[in-house]
C-alpha cells in the first residue's frame, strides 16, 4: 500500500478552492479556451502595477516596440530606501494570452524585498500578436544589456509558467549569442513542450484543478505563430539545453506539466547545472499560494537568487 504524502491542510484547502472556482473549465476543450481568449480581449486585465506596488516601490517605465511593431511596457522596480544588490528579469505567466496577475505582482514585491533586487518586468505582447518568433529574442535583448552593464554574476532570469517557457528559450538565445550565463535561470512550473503530447498527462489531468492539455495546447498554438511546435522558441525542452549555467526548476506532482519537468530533470547536460525541486501533490500555482509548501519553495528561490 502506497504511503500517503503528508501535505498541509492549507494546501488541501487551497486545491479545493481552485477546484470550486471552476477555472479549469476554461481549458478543458479547445472551444472553452477560444471562449476564454475572447473574454480576455473583451475584458483585459490592467497593464499597470497595482497601486500598492507603486506605493511600496520606486517604479520606472519604459515603452519600446519589437520588430513587428508590438508595444512592450518594461517596468523597473526597486525599494525606495535600499540600493539594489542584484537584478532579476521576471517574465510572467498566463498561458501566453493573459496579462500579469496580482499574484505575479506580489511575487515581484517579495523578490525585491527578500533578495535586495532590482526587478525588471517586461510586459510582452500577448498571443496571437506576440509569438515565439519575437518574444524570447526581446527578453534576451533586455537580459543581454543588463549582463553587459552589471556583470552576469548580478543578473538572474526568473519566469513562472509560460513565463518560464520564455525564460528558458531566452537563456538558450543568450548562450547562442555568446553572452555569459546569468548567475541563475529560475523556472517555476514551466511549459517545456507545447505539444502537450506526454501520455502521462492523462493520468495527472484528473488530479490537476487548474490546467488541462486540450485548452493549453490551443494557447500554445497561438504563441507558436509560424514556427513549428518543436522549435526551441516554443518548446524549449526540445532545443539545446547544454551550457546554460545554473538552472533552478520547480514542479508539483498534481500539475499536468510535472511529467515534462521530470523528463527534463532526468536528462544529462553539459555545462548546465540543474537543481530540481519537486513538491508532492502540489498544483500548478502552489508557489503563489499562502501555504507552507509555497513559502518553502519561495525560500529556496530567494536563497538561489542570493547566490
Amino acid at each position: 500500500m502506497a504511503r500517503e504524502i503528508d501535505v498541509s491542510h492549507e494546501a488541501r484547502e487551497f486545491a479545493e478552492q481552485i477546484w470550486q472556482s471552476g477555472v479549469k473549465q476554461m481549458v478543458v476543450t479547445v472551444e472553452a479556451a477560444k471562449a476564454a481568449v475572447e473574454m480576455t480581449r473583451q475584458f483585459p486585465m490592467a497593464k499597470e502595477p497595482p497601486p500598492e506596488f507603486t506605493e511600496q516601490f520606486a517604479v520606472d517605465t519604459e515603452v519600446t516596440t519589437d520588430v513587428r511593431g508590438n508595444v512592450w511596457v518594461v517596468y523597473t522596480a526597486t525599494e525606495r530606501d535600499r540600493a539594489p544588490e542584484r537584478t532579476v528579469v521576471y517574465t510572467h505567466g498566463g498561458g501566453f494570452v493573459l496579462r500579469m496577475s496580482p499574484d505575479s505582482w506580489q511575487l515581484c514585491a517579495d523578490v525585491i524585498t527578500e533578495t535586495a533586487a532590482r526587478l525588471v518586468i517586461p510586459l510582452y505582447p500577448l498571443a496571437p500578436e506576440g509569438t515565439g518568433e519575437v518574444i524570447p529574442d526581446m527578453i534576451a535583448d533586455i537580459a543581454a544589456k543588463l549582463i553587459a552593464d552589471e556583470g552576469p554574476e548580478r543578473v538572474t532570469l526568473l519566469g513562472t509558467s509560460v513565463g518560464a517557457t520564455i525564460t528558458l528559450s531566452a537563456a538558450q538565445i543568450l548562450r547562442d549569442r555568446g553572452v555569459p550565463n546569468p548567475q541563475l535561470t529560475a523556472l517555476i512550473v514551466p511549459v517545456l513542450d507545447n505539444r502537450y503530447s506526454d501520455p502521462e498527462m492523462a493520468e495527472i489531468d484528473p488530479l490537476d484543478p487548474f490546467l488541462s492539455p486540450e485548452g493549453c495546447r490551443y494557447f500554445g498554438s497561438l504563441y507558436q505563430g509560424d514556427l513549428d511546435v518543436t522549435d526551441a522558441r516554443v518548446s524549449p525542452m526540445l532545443g539545446d539545453n547544454d551550457h546554460l549555467g545554473r538552472v533552478l526548476l520547480f514542479s508539483g506532482t498534481y500539475d499536468i506539466l510535472n511529467c515534462q519537468a521530470r523528463k527534463f530533470a532526468a536528462k544529462s547536460f553539459t555545462g548546465t547545472h540543474l537543481e530540481y525541486h519537486e513538491a508532492p501533490q502540489m498544483i500548478h500555482i502552489w508557489t503563489a499560494a499562502p501555504i507552507p509548501e509555497g513559502r518553502a519553495a519561495l525560500q529556496t528561490l530567494y536563497k538561489a537568487i542570493w547566490g
